[in-house]
């Protein structure tokens, strides 16, 4: 993605857990109203992005919000594993087991 010839990259270059609790309040209110963007978003429109095969976009989006989650924040995590959860689950109904055994305890 570009912007101005510029291209966007993403801002976060180390790891999460080490700067974070470095966070000033109004930072720590962007990454989670960030957090909330994208997991709203990704909720209510995801399966329209898919279907117009704009897969970069989802990618993007998801690797954003995959970083976002490793924040050492309750709170921020809190909104990321909602989100996380709720695209498990969506698998899991799109393509659940066939067998009738789960395949964590299947016999060798």
């Amino acid at each position: 993605m570009s912007k101005g010839g510029r291209s966007c990259e993403t801002p976060f270059h180390t790891s999460n857990s080490q700067f974070s609790s470095s966070f000033q309040d109004a930072e720590q209110q962007f990454i989670q109203d960030l957090a909330l963007f994208f997991c709203v978003f990704l909720k209510e429109h995801g399966s329209l992005i898919e279907k117009q095969q704009l897969n970069d976009g989802l990618l993007k989006a998801l690797h954003y919000l995959l970083l976002i989650s490793e924040v050492d924040e309750v709170e921020i995590f809190k909104i990321c594993l909602e989100y996380w959860n709720s695209l498990c689950s969506d698998l899991y109904r799109e393509s659940p087991f066939s067998s009738s055994a789960s395949p964590l305890f299947m016999s060798r």
